[in-house]
């Protein structure tokens, strides 16, 4: 009889024991400490029923986002079932890995049902655009844009979960992703035509100016495809800085013969830009493996933004603070706040484990995109230096045919370069001291072709 107790004692005993974790993690969740709630969940992973982890997972990760559940094994997600949550973490594990193929199967499973269904929709749009099956990318954004949109009538409702912000922001990213994919296609004059139909308050706007200038330089409407890059000198832009507008600007001017402009522009570039990316690199240990504490940086900055200057490496960071991705980590990172002022001695240790791992990946996520910025610069430096000697040789070679056919009197290539000025109709506004905000991206410089009836050299 004792023998027969003993044993349903222990029974009893590792019964509660082994759903010991996911209890912490349910009770956590209901108490509104998410990230001590992730700790524990992951605990029960292979202890407690995979729908019930998954569940409550589906409570979990709006609050502290998938980073929590980065670290899980596919194996170990594989436990949980074919939830949605549970498939939206596989897939953005596989998105980092830059494995797309398994990334797209994933994605693909997500339900319409979801509170992640949106996002979902917007990362297989990206997705089968850099993969070459554009068609299939305009047709999953423009259904992307149906069900974003402010008002739309979403079925079924659950996808109303989806906080408005965010929202806003995966309409704007997939609604700026079809012109571009129009591009792609080499639909031309419907990519310039979708881009006019994109409302100028979109939050993508910025790169909607950017991306629009290369439709316009394909079609020899080089005064726009200037105008759209111009705007960023605009004070309500100077947080943003994409490189290869410059690049557009250097090739609009070249095609127009106005050599004397391109070398400005690429001297410009050089001294502004690319000299003093050496000294970015080194500050956030970009050539090495070693982490940066990013966040720790981030937020000093803040409490002494006015002891800043508008230096290189503060306009980066500008840059990057911009960027969707920060503002979604930003918005995990004050609920992890506030949970650190209420979390109880008995779930420090649970805490500590979610805000180190929390830290790890926001460090790392500034790191890639700063290298990423690096990479960029260094590319549009390395073709602009290309243009202009070729821009050099060409001049030489001008100059040395002409004396050799004496038709004109002898010029040097300083000369050449510097021979081309504006005609006083000609007028390059930068933007210093005031501007008009609604004629941001609809600024057109007055532009001629200096190339004077002749084909471009270029």
């Amino acid at each position: 009889m004792m023998k027969k107790i003993f044993i349903l004692f222990i029974f009893q005993f590792f019964s509660i024991n082994v759903h010991a974790s996911y209890n912490k993690a349910a009770k956590a969740v209901s108490q509104k400490k998410y990230f001590v709630a992730s700790v524990y969940l992951k605990r029960a992973i292979g202890r407690t029923s995979g729908k019930k982890i998954a569940s409550l997972m589906e409570r979990i990760v709006p609050k502290t986002g998938i980073y929590a559940f980065l670290d899980l094994s596919i194996k170990d997600l594989n436990k949980m079932g074919s939830s949605p949550v549970v498939n939206y973490v596989k897939a953005k594990k596989m998105f980092f890995l830059k494995k797309d193929k398994q990334a797209i199967k994933y994605f693909s499973k997500v339900s319409k049902g979801s509170n992640f269904y949106l996002q979902s929709l917007l990362n297989l749009a990206s997705l089968y655009e850099i993969n070459g099956k554009v068609s299939k990318a305009i047709k999953l954004a423009k259904k992307c844009v149906k069900l974003s949109s402010r008002g739309a009538r979403v079925s079924p409702s659950k996808v109303r979960g989806v906080t408005a912000a965010f929202r806003a922001y995966i309409h704007d990213t997939c609604e700026i992703l079809i012109p571009r994919a129009y591009y792609k296609q080499g639909k031309i004059k419907k990519s310039v035509a979708h881009f006019k139909r994109i409302d100028s308050r979109s939050y993508q706007f910025p790169h909607l100016l950017f991306n629009s200038s290369w439709p316009y330089f394909r079609l020899k409407n080089y005064n726009r495809a200037v105008g759209r890059n111009l705007t960023f000198q605009a004070p309500l832009l100077d947080n943003y800085f994409l490189p290869e507008t410059e690049f557009v600007k250097a090739i609009t001017y070249l095609r127009l013969c106005d050599y004397d402009e391109t070398i400005k522009i690429i001297q410009n570039f050089d001294k502004n830009v690319r000299k003093k990316l050496q000294h970015f690199q080194k500050s956030f240990d970009l050539k090495t493996n070693r982490s940066f504490p990013f966040l720790d940086y981030m937020k000093t900055r803040k409490k002494k933004k006015k002891k800043y200057k508008k230096d290189f490496i503060s306009k980066m960071y500008d840059v990057l603070a911009m960027k969707p991705g920060i503002k979604i980590l930003e918005y995990h990172y004050k609920i992890l706040k506030k949970e650190e002022k209420k979390t109880k001695l008995s779930d420090k240790r649970a805490f500590r484990s979610a805000k180190a791992d929390f830290v790890k990946f926001y460090n790392m996520y500034i790191k890639v995109k700063f290298v990423g910025f690096a990479k960029e610069i260094i590319r549009v430096s390395n073709i602009m230096s290309e243009m202009e000697l070729d821009i050099y040789t060409y001049l030489k070679n001008e100059l040395y045919d002409k004396k050799n056919k004496k038709k004109k009197r002898r010029r040097t290539s300083k000369e050449l370069v510097y021979n081309y000025k504006r005609k006083r109709s000609q007028h390059i506004y930068n933007f210093e001291g005031e501007f008009w905000a609604d004629e941001l991206g609809n600024y057109i410089p007055l532009i001629e072709s200096s190339c004077k009836g002749k084909k471009a050299a270029f």
